[in-house]
């Protein structure tokens, strides 16, 4: 009987704890290295496609946040002003009226292309994080949580 209420409270505990982890809202999303816009996008991707005739094997160029979707025709945000010498760029998004702020998107820019994958986040978070150097045959890994 002991066995089994500890292992009751362990399954308890274990779901309190993937609950916190959801309300804190956190979502990694890693660009695919290379992409051809005359393809199927990967799964769980959309592609934005402004302009006809791309085609052929592009490589990562970038990232780019926007708070409704880049099929909409809105600029990007523009990350914060940091250093040259940083490693990073960040993006803080404003909280709107409601209280789990903008629907946030990150789009995946790739050389010789205006074709852009893109991916809608989890509502709630309001800060992103993306390495400036983007190594050759790799993607590129964003990181988005909800700062309190």
């Amino acid at each position: 009987m002991a066995q089994y209420l500890a292992k009751a409270l362990a399954v308890v505990v274990l779901l309190n704890l993937s609950s916190a982890a959801l309300a804190l809202g956190r979502a990694d999303v890693v660009c695919p290295a290379s992409f051809d816009p005359s393809a199927a996008p990967p799964t769980g991707w959309k592609r934005h496609d402004p302009q006809a005739g791309d085609g052929g094997l592009t490589n990562l160029e970038g990232v780019a946040i926007y708070t409704t979707s880049p099929a909409d025709g809105f600029a990007p945000l523009k990350p914060e002003n940091a250093p040259a010498t940083s490693t990073s760029d960040t993006w803080y998004i404003a909280r709107g009226p409601h209280s789990a702020g903008p629907m946030l998107y990150v789009a995946c820019r790739y050389s010789g292309t205006a074709s852009m994958l893109f991916q809608a986040l989890p509502p709630g978070l309001n800060e992103c994080v993306a390495k400036r150097k983007i190594e050759p045959g790799q993607g590129l890994k964003v990181a988005c949580n909800s700062r309190r």
